[in-house]
């Protein structure tokens, strides 16, 4: 909680101390409805331009009697157990991730750095969240750009002179920096804001929050940062003797005495694995299902023959939904290209013009032994080598390609826990090493992820980075995000199938009908759901003529429950699972899915492209791909934030500009689409 005079009197605590706000802009936040913690914490209102499970970065523009106003806000979700034991052991800073930057800025200041104006700041009570929203450079573009467009130009008379002085300007900036005890830990030419018609005298750093005081800034974090800088220089062209300069200026010397001259060794051996590393990064396809290639390359990659291709999973019933469903889309997609696919299953209840489904059947009653079973009977099949692609939804080893539709294996293990207390969490994660089938599981995938000619496809920039985390591997990992397969959404049919379902409902033109379909509904935020909607029916009695329909098949006793002591037992049903899912998504208004773990989640895509808007959490990969089209709430559990996410999504209008936004993403969401760059894929591993 913030002090009434902790940050100065250019301050104002408000919100029972959760908000600090500059006082000149307090009148300006109420008129663009952000008056406490939680709706800076729920705004959507902005532009989403970063995104990563624990932190939101937005742009938000709002109208001032001077014109508009820009701000970036910075959203810090509650930290993991991870972030919080490295708190409590004092390996990241024990304050709020907001403070802590407001902190560094304020020190930047008093050290006459010049950077960015703090317009709010806000954290939560026991730990739940922070943010901070600064003041937009007006007038500043970043260092690195600036010098590109600086160096082609550089002939002309004075320009020599000018970049000498910008040179001179940063190394003292940076000599500053460190001389006040602060390193920046990620201070590349990017961060450093300048003005262009005076960048000498107009010099700005941004993203302070990972700035760490020391005593003396020497040894290890002065190389870093000053590592940073040389490659990032370098990347754009800038000579060594300009880089030299740089140098001098720095250390404030015509020569470089010994111990100088070691340190700029240490530095440039550093910029080399910087540069190593950002080779493995570049790698990687970690764009929305694109390559880095131009699209030339791209269609030489395609494969121009037909090819066998074997499509590996364990049950084949699309009925199921999740991986099955795309696993039949896939192999109807890739048939229609005119290749031979078959699908290696245990058991099928699928078929389809052109795809041969390869039934081994199912072995012994224990899961786990079954699965193993299972498992090395494809692998005798992919020694064969009848297929040119073997495509595994499972960790096969030998396959040429693995895509985990459900996540890797500890990140599913960590999205299952996340929904219990710290005591059942401890007790589950015990009991983690008894379970047979996920031990399996997890070893055969260590196996499958360890072996580099095995290229492993993620239906998320979410799981590249579980890649990332859980088995470091950056390398061979593509990034396509799912798509689906719909009936058109602007024909007759479709306004046939919304009277009939909302008719069957009783509800009105007019009346708000929102739609969960999950068939896990604890992994789905079923209940979550039931409680937000409850709080938000009873909230105005204008809610009061609102419906939420859940489609599935796990309907229990604890929701039902759950919509008595809500007190919206009559405004939630159950239908049970349809086959017709359409005709739900017609009869809908928005969607709802509050999922605890979701790599990329069909049915937000389903209900995306056909201009259906949703509200989902941060723990959803689809999330970032749709960006503005979907309400977006850091964890089914912040019940606060689904709260406002449905007062949005009650608005007409924001419904409608929703809407748009999704229509526009349709292409992106085809078949079509996701098959060529499949084909892109499989050509690259025809290539090795």
């Amino acid at each position: 909680m913030f002090g009434e005079s902790e940050f100065g009197p250019e301050f104002v605590v408000l919100d029972k101390g959760r908000l600090l706000l500059q006082k000149r802009w307090t009148e300006l936040f109420r008129r663009g409805g952000l008056e406490s913690f939680e709706d800076f914490m729920c705004t959507m209102q902005g532009q989403i331009i970063g995104q990563r499970a624990d932190r939101v970065r937005m742009r938000i523009e709002l109208d001032s009697p001077d014109g508009r106003e820009v701000f970036y806000l910075k959203r810090h979700h509650r930290p993991g157990l991870l972030g919080r034991l490295a708190r409590g052991l004092g390996i990241s800073p024990k304050v709020s991730a907001g403070r802590q930057e407001l902190i560094n800025i304020l020190h930047l200041k008093r050290s006459e750095l010049a950077t960015m104006s703090v317009a709010a700041v806000g954290e939560g009570e026991g730990g739940a969240g922070s943010f901070i929203m600064v003041e937009e450079l007006t007038g500043y573009e970043p260092l690195d750009d600036f010098l590109k467009g600086f160096l082609s130009k550089s002939d002309q008379p004075g320009q020599v002179q000018k970049k000498r002085e910008l040179i001179r300007a940063v190394g003292s900036y940076v000599r500053k920096l460190h001389e006040a005890g602060m390193v920046h830990q990620d201070l590349y030419l990017c961060h450093l804001f300048v003005r262009p018609e005076n960048p000498a005298e107009s010099l700005s750093l941004i993203d302070l929050q990972r700035i760490r005081k020391l005593w003396r800034v020497r040894g290890r974090a002065q190389i870093k940062d000053l590592a940073e800088l040389n490659y990032s220089a370098g990347q754009i062209g800038i000579s060594r003797t300009d880089r030299l300069r740089f140098v001098l200026e720095y250390f404030q010397r015509r020569r470089l005495n010994r111990r100088q001259h070691l340190l700029v060794g240490l530095i440039k051996r550093k910029t080399r694995r910087i540069a190593r590393h950002d080779r493995k990064l570049q790698a990687r396809d970690i764009g929305q299902g694109g390559f880095s290639q131009s699209e030339l390359a791209r269609q030489r990659r395609r494969p121009s023959r037909t090819m066998k291709i074997a499509l590996v999973i364990e049950r084949m019933d699309p009925s199921r939904g999740g991986c099955e469903t795309a696993t039949a889309q896939i192999a109807k997609g890739l048939a229609g290209r005119g290749h031979e696919v078959s699908i290696i299953c245990q058991e099928a209840n699928w078929e389809h013009e052109g795809v041969k489904v390869r039934q081994l059947g199912r072995r012994r009653w224990p899961r786990g032994r079954r699965l193993q079973d299972f498992v090395g009977q494809v692998q005798g099949i992919i020694e064969k080598r009848d297929y040119d692609i073997v495509h595994t939804a499972l960790p096969v080893p030998g396959a040429n390609l693995y895509q985990a539709h459900g996540g890797t294996v500890p990140a599913q293990v960590r999205g299952r826990l996340r929904r219990f207390g710290r005591l059942e969490r401890i007790a589950l994660g015990l009991s983690e090493p008894l379970k047979a089938t996920r031990r399996i599981m997890r070893r055969l995938e260590r196996h499958v992820v360890a072996d580099p000619r095995v290229l492993c496809l993620c239906v998320s920039e979410m799981i590249a980075k579980e890649y990332a985390t859980y088995y470091q591997r950056r390398d061979g990992v593509r990034v396509i995000y799912n798509s689906v397969d719909v009936p058109a959404g602007d024909g007759p049919q479709r306004a046939v199938w919304r009277r009939q379902k909302r008719a069957e409902l009783s509800l009105g033109p007019d009346d708000l009908l929102l739609l969960c379909v999950a068939q896990n509904f604890r992994l789905k935020g079923v209940a979550e759901a039931i409680e937000a909607f409850g709080r938000w029916y009873h909230s105005s009695p204008t809610h009061r003529g609102a419906c939420l329909a859940v489609v599935g098949r796990d309907v229990s006793k604890h929701c039902l429950r759950l919509t008595r002591e809500a007190g919206v037992a009559e405004r939630v049903v159950f239908p049970g699972a349809s086959k017709q899912i359409f005709n739900w998504y017609a009869a809908a208004d928005a969607c709802i899915l509050l999922s605890w773990y979701d790599p990329c989640s069909l049915v937000v895509l389903e209900a995306a492209r056909w201009g259906i808007p949703c509200i989902t959490t941060a723990y959803n990969g689809a999330s970032l791909l749709l960006g503005e089209g979907v309400v977006l709430v850091p964890s089914p559990a912040d019940t606060e934030a689904v709260v406002a996410g449905l007062d949005k999504l009650a608005d007409p209008q924001q419904r409608q500009e929703m809407s748009r936004i999704c229509l526009g993403m349709a292409d992106e969401l085809s078949m079509e689409r996701y098959i060529d760059q499949l084909l892109e894929v499989y050509g690259e591993i025809l290539e090795r």
